[in-house]
């Protein structure tokens, strides 16, 4: 049983805070918190504004809000029960050791919900010792009445700068331990970050993601046995943007160990060629027990999906029993560089694995390299997607290799390359074919008729093609599904012959998209926004037009439709994302089945026979028999990659 003092912000009373079980008194303090305001005392303690050890937000929040320029969280007999709170700048907080904020059960029902978070902070340091920190109630939120989500991080930084978190224990979290973000308002990247002498342990989705930072530094730092979402990984560095930035960003001796994904991952999916070149330099770092110790991965190659220019190095670094030692996929010369100096791979089943999908993997180097294997193997392997055999031209250095049959240096020169590699040969029917709207007849059994579509939610942003046979208004339905942060609007473009001829933006979650279009043709309805996206009714021919890069959908599934000219060769390309997989069943015009493949996680590609028979094919996204069904992406090449989401209203070319 617990007598409580109500203490009231700003209006303090000299009212005993009694709580029996523990036998202490906690008496709130507003004298000594007015001195430390004006600077007569260089520091407060929280406990001076109170504790409660059921719930202790008003109190630490008060102090955070405080203006005082150093805080003291008290070590007390249990530890400081949170709900979310909001740090400000100029602030040093100081966490007496052993001295623990954890979130409180029942709490964070929101799934962007963070236990501290700090928005355009300048001027921080958080400092702790002997197990201080952070905690937060894991798997609570991997279960009902919890929302599924992966943003429940325990520290936020958003557009940060001068930010400093030492001797810091973070973990337990239901997203990521330390999440290095974006403040959307101000779409500034983080700047002089440093994360020093701190263990990250046993967070949800990462011990650390680096989203947007320009001078990043983490060193003396452990992080170890992520496991619950995708990617798993102890650190990340994954921009979200093509205008975020990761550049001076320093990795040194640090350990990432146990992790069910990578101890550090590299992922550049939304850079493009105006982001500025990415540097990352990893310095005497060790990688143990984990799935992968190092992955580097970009999506589909296009000339406009690839950062220009960047280096990323590892050098004294020690990558041991992992499954993987080194993963690299789909990076050509064109983007980043990869340089591993005087690194080591130990007990690993895989040393380097190499998987191209566009084009060939190039500019990695090896300098002084070793290998140690238990058994007779290769050190190196490649996987080509077999829609467009790719090759290798420039991988090149030195690597000493050791198995039970000796040992041996290795120089990666032209001659080792031709020998384990060979030339690459590109294949015509992996190739991405841009519609055309020329010679093309339009099907439509019932003109102006409102009709429903196919239900593919489309992530983030998105091309839908529709026809008019003249001056009409054109009426869709469409809805946003919310994933995880609340449902926002999205911004809606329509198009002709690339110029627009209306905008607007969707409000949320459900309404009409209404255009008055004034002479027949083809034209483009574009959408983007933050979350998922459905067009679920028209009245007017209507497809789904898949780019370059594929299309990106999130759950839901559904039934789609594509044209196939008689005898052409195409590719069907799918991937999930780790253990956010899918399923996809491809059937020909006739209703048989060409392809059905369940729990696609890495790309997946089938490639038609030669002689396909033309006409209305199916493509059909669904549920996995494994995993979770989430984030996925399909693609089409060598045909127009154009999904109609109704059978009875499409077009094909005419004579």
């Amino acid at each position: 049983m617990c007598v409580r003092a109500v203490v009231c912000f700003g209006a303090f009373a000299a009212i005993a805070h009694v709580v029996a079980a523990s036998a202490y008194v906690v008496v709130p303090r507003p004298d000594l918190i007015a001195k430390a305001r004006v600077g007569e005392l260089a520091e407060a303690r929280v406990s001076w504004w109170g504790f409660d050890p059921e719930d202790s937000t008003a109190f630490l929040q008060s102090a955070l809000s405080s203006g005082i320029r150093r805080i003291v969280i008290d070590k007390m007999e249990s530890p400081w029960i949170s709900r979310p709170l909001r740090g400000a700048s100029n602030q040093t907080i100081v966490f007496e050791p052993g001295a623990e904020i954890v979130a409180r059960k029942g709490e964070f029902l929101d799934s962007g919900s963070c236990l501290l978070t700090y928005f355009r902070a300048k001027n921080v340091t958080l400092r702790g010792s002997e197990g201080a920190g952070l905690r937060m109630n894991r798997w609570d939120y991997h279960a009902a009445p919890y929302p599924r989500g992966e943003w429940r991080h325990a520290l936020s930084l958003r557009s940060c700068s001068d930010f400093t978190i030492e001797g810091m224990s973070i973990s337990e979290s239901g997203g990521d331990g330390i999440y290095v973000g974006v403040d959307e308002k101000s779409k500034e990247p983080n700047r002089n970050i440093v994360v020093r002498d701190c263990t990250l342990d046993k967070n949800y989705r990462q011990g650390i993601s680096v989203i947007s930072a320009d001078g990043f530094l983490v060193e003396r730092t452990s992080m170890n046995n992520t496991k619950g979402t995708w990617p798993s990984a102890g650190i990340d560095f994954e921009p979200n943007h093509s205008w975020e930035v990761v550049t001076n960003c320093v990795m040194r001796d640090c350990v990432c160990e146990g992790n069910a994904g990578s101890g550090i991952d590299v992922a550049l999916g939304p850079l493009g060629p105006t982001s500025p070149p990415i540097s990352v330099s990893v310095v005497n770092c060790r990688f143990s027990g984990n799935v992968r110790g190092f992955r580097f991965s970009n999506p589909f190659v296009g000339a406009n999906h690839l950062p220009r220019g960047g280096l990323v190095t590892m050098t004294n670094c020690l990558f041991s029993a992992n499954k993987m030692g080194v993963q690299v996929l789909n990076k050509p010369l064109s983007s980043v560089r990869l340089e591993f100096h005087d690194c080591a791979i130990r007990d690993c089943c895989s040393a380097v694995s190499l998987l191209s999908r566009d084009e060939p993997i190039d500019g990695i180097f090896f300098d002084g390299m070793t290998v140690d294997f238990d058994s007779a193997r290769q050190w190196i392997t490649r996987q080509d997607c077999s829609w467009r055999p790719s090759g290798v031209r420039d991988i090149s250095g030195r690597v000493t290799f050791r198995d039970v049959s000796g040992e041996w240096t290795l120089v990666l020169g032209e001659d080792w390359r031709r020998l384990y590699f060979g030339e690459p040969s590109p294949d015509v029917h992996s190739v991405f074919v841009p519609f055309e709207p020329v010679c093309v007849v339009v099907h439509d059994d019932a003109p102006g008729e409102t009709r429903p579509l196919a239900p593919f939610r489309v992530r983030g942003a998105a091309n839908y093609l529709f026809h008019t046979d003249g001056a009409c208004k054109v009426v869709f339905g469409s809805r946003i599904v919310s994933l995880g942060h609340g449902a926002k609007g999205f911004s809606v473009k329509a198009m002709k012959d690339g110029h627009k001829i209306a905008e607007g933006t969707l409000p949320a979650p459900n309404g009409e998209i209404v255009v008055d279009i004034q002479e027949e043709g083809f034209y483009q309805l574009s959408v983007s926004g933050r979350f998922a996206f459905v067009l679920s009714s028209a009245n007017v021919p209507t497809a789904l037009y898949l780019p370059e890069t594929g299309q990106s959908f999130i759950a839901g599934g559904a039934e789609g439709f594509f044209l196939v000219p008689q005898g052409c060769r195409f590719v069907i390309v799918a991937e999930g994302q780790g253990d956010e997989r899918c399923a996809v069943r491809v059937s020909s015009f006739d209703g048989s089945t060409m392809w059905n493949e369940d729990k696609i996680s890495e790309q997946s590609g089938w490639v038609s026979p030669q002689g396909a028979e033309g006409g209305m094919w199916t493509l059909k996204t669904s549920r996995p028999s494994v995993g979770k069904f989430e984030d996925h992406m399909v693609a089409i090449r060598g045909i127009q990659p154009v999904l109609f989401l109704d059978s009875c209203r499409f077009w094909s070319k005419g004579k």
